[in-house]
């Protein structure tokens, strides 16, 4: 007769299941928060990563060329351009800039004029190419340059396009962009090596440097429909691509504001790029050959950092970086904030608010008037902002 010598084990118990299903509910929940801040503190390095290399690139342009790139200037195609032209930028809303570039209609009446910054643009593309066909006058409307690196064929247009700093860091580390046949971007060929013709496609045959900055392509988003791009950060996804803010100080503190105005939808809603006028900061900015100074500038978000109060009836505001350059990350929420005063190490908050600069914020949310700026990440502070 054959015996069972082993004995049957009861499975486990309702209850035992649930506390065992308890069990690691309660591990989870202490491992995501965990998990989660591990997986923003990767996200917040690559950023900052990415900046040191966007900063290195940089240094490496000023070494070779004199001085850090600007972070806003015209490109006329036709190599001409009007410095004595008094027509503000907001007057040329119309359209004046061509390629579609929607950026032209959001500056405030106390911005540069055309001429003003036809003569930034001019002053330093002759530094950049010094032997490239660049004049005082008027246009011609005859393409000679191809900044957008679409060609240049026998009458062809020029246009007269706006960068501003998030395009300004991809042109001038990068070179002419390269489109597909649908007009996207897919890469930047660098710099013709000619010194006359330094603005030319890489289909062209010349000898080329290479860019300073090696940009990842499906980051390179062109927005305004110019032909330029400008580069998002590494926390950027689907639809809502957030650029790198660069604002150049010129060499001697003399930040605008006005360098990275980002057009938003219109809506009355903060988290856009600049959002409507009322959601704008002010502050208080010095232009050469302005008639009246100081102007107190009405700029959209992003603005750059200062050390002082930034809209100062008594004081000009002392900008961070005061001799190079600020490059701006919007952080995880996507939302550039207000900028302005940063306190840095000093005690209390790093980002005060202040009664009179924003009225507006304050009143639509006085406890959070500048919480978008604390996980913002630049080159001036270790970490986030706050």
């Amino acid at each position: 007769m054959n015996r069972t010598t082993g004995r049957n084990r009861p499975g486990f118990t309702l209850i035992e299941l649930l506390v065992v299903v308890l069990i690691i509910g309660i591990l989870i929940a202490l491992l995501l928060p965990a998990i989660n801040g591990a997986v923003q503190s990767a996200r917040n390095a690559a950023v900052s990563a990415e900046i040191v290399q966007l900063a290195t690139a940089l240094e490496d342009f000023k070494s070779k060329y004199g001085e850090y790139p600007p972070s806003r200037i015209i490109l006329n195609e036709d190599g001409h351009y009007n410095t004595s032209s008094s027509t503000t930028l907001l007057a040329a809303s119309g359209g004046f800039f061509g390629g579609g570039d929607k950026d032209s209609n959001i500056y405030d009446p106390h911005d540069l004029t055309y001429g003003q910054l036809c003569d930034r643009s001019l002053r330093f593309l002759r530094k950049f190419a010094p032997k490239a066909p660049f004049v005082v006058g008027a246009s011609t409307g005859v393409k000679i340059h191809d900044f957008t690196g679409t060609g240049i064929s026998a009458g062809s247009s020029a246009q007269s396009i706006l960068l501003q700093g998030n395009e300004c860091l991809v042109f001038f580390l990068g070179g002419i962009p390269i489109h597909d046949a649908t007009g996207a971007t897919i890469g930047v060929s660098g710099f013709s090596k000619s010194p006359t013709t330094p603005f030319t496609t890489a289909s062209s045959g010349t000898n080329r440097s290479a860019p300073m900055m090696e940009f990842v392509v499906s980051r390179l988003i062109d927005d305004d429909g110019d032909g330029m791009p400008g580069y998002v950060d590494p926390r950027s996804s689907g639809g809502n691509p957030r650029f790198y803010a660069y604002f150049s100080s010129y060499g001697n503190g003399g930040y605008d504001p006005n360098d990275n105005n980002y057009a938003g939808t219109g809506a009355l809603d903060p988290s856009e790029y600049g959002g409507p006028a009322t959601f704008a900061h002010k502050m208080r900015v010095n232009f050469s050959n302005a008639s009246v100074a100081p102007f107190y500038v009405q700029s959209p978000a992003p603005n750059p950092y200062t050390s002082n109060a930034a809209y100062n009836a008594s004081a000009a505001p002392v900008y961070l970086k005061p001799q190079s350059f600020q490059i701006i990350s919007a952080g995880r929420d996507g939302l550039y904030g207000l900028g302005g005063e940063y306190a840095g190490s000093n005690t209390g908050s790093r980002l005060p608010v202040g009664p009179a600069p924003f009225p507006e914020w304050v009143a639509a949310d006085p406890a959070g008037a500048r919480l978008g700026e604390r996980d913002n990440i630049t080159n001036f502070a270790t970490g986030v902002l706050e």
